[in-house]
């Protein structure tokens, strides 16, 4: 009796979920996330290949790429107006930005390593707008 009891639960269980239509919920929810994550601007770092150690030395110069590529056309906000900083490292020169795509910007970084008791140099690159801006960060390592 007790088995025959437990069996008229999971039935009640299957039916209220067999009442949902499972493929609009999934729908649903890959549009939620599809939106979230096209809301900001996309912003990354790179190293080229010339530049690239796995630990860089205090005085030394390397050159960072940086890439902004912007989710909204018709953005408000000034490229000019991107918040670039870094510790560990001084941004010593740049160059002016270049759209190699639409929407798409690229711009070149001179870093200089400095000292310090940190191992870690990092740059940070952040936009801010009302359609939630952007925001990026590349960490490399470096002599203490």
């Amino acid at each position: 009796m007790a088995g025959s009891a437990g069996a008229g639960i999971a039935k009640d269980k299957t039916k209220s979920l067999q009442g949902l239509n499972w493929k609009k919920i999934g729908s649903l929810m890959l549009l939620l996330s599809f939106c979230f994550t096209a809301i900001s601007c996309e912003i990354s770092f790179s190293v080229g290949d010339k530049y690239k150690k796995e630990v860089y030395a205090v005085g030394q110069e390397i050159v960072v790429d940086l890439k902004v590529q912007l989710t909204h056309h018709h953005c408000k906000v000034a490229l000019e107006d991107t918040k670039i900083s870094a510790t560990g490292c001084e941004i010593t020169g740049a160059t002016k930005w270049v759209e190699t795509t639409p929407g798409v910007f690229v711009r070149r970084l001179k870093v200089k390593v400095l000292a310090g008791k940190d191992n870690e140099m990092k740059i940070t690159c952040q936009r801010s707008c009302d359609k939630d801006g952007g925001l990026g960060r590349i960490s490399l390592k470096k002599q203490s």
